[in-house]
């Protein structure tokens, strides 16, 4: 009897010492991981998406170009915010407010412009405030 107790007693500590602890997933693994993925997956698509309107704005700053009377983009006098470069480029149809575009508000627009060539950067509604510029070669983020 005492065979068997010692056996049975072996038998189960060892089944509990070789056992994991927590017998399953970590909460690292259950809740903070997949988290920080769709926190990354936000902050991914919000910056595509500030960076493709970037590149719809310039899109309509280089037709604006081919459609004045001088192949001229608006000067920097003329831009001075948002409001003013909608209306500039009324026919691109741009969001009311920068928000929608992804573009951080309080940040605002930087345009620079002598008619010849233009630079405009703005900053990403994302946590690390990438600037991205866009002229007429391109656009970049930085």
């Amino acid at each position: 009897m005492m065979r068997k107790f010692k056996t049975v007693f072996l038998c189960s500590l060892f089944i509990i010492l070789f056992l994991p602890l927590g017998c399953g997933k970590t909460i690292d693994e259950e809740v903070i991981q997949p988290v920080e993925r769709m926190y990354n997956q936000k902050e991914e698509v919000v910056l595509k998406t500030a960076v493709a309107n970037a590149r719809q704005v310039r899109s309509a700053l280089m037709m604006y170009a081919s459609g004045s009377v001088d192949n001229e983009y608006p000067r920097d006098t003329e831009v001075y915010n948002y409001d003013s470069l909608r209306e500039i480029l009324a026919s691109a149809n741009l969001p009311q407010d920068m928000a929608d575009l992804k573009w951080d508000p309080a940040s605002g627009i930087n345009y620079f412009s002598d008619g010849a060539s233009f630079t405009l950067q703005v900053v990403a509604m994302t946590r690390k405030k990438e600037v991205v510029t866009a002229t007429a070669s391109g656009v970049t983020l930085r």
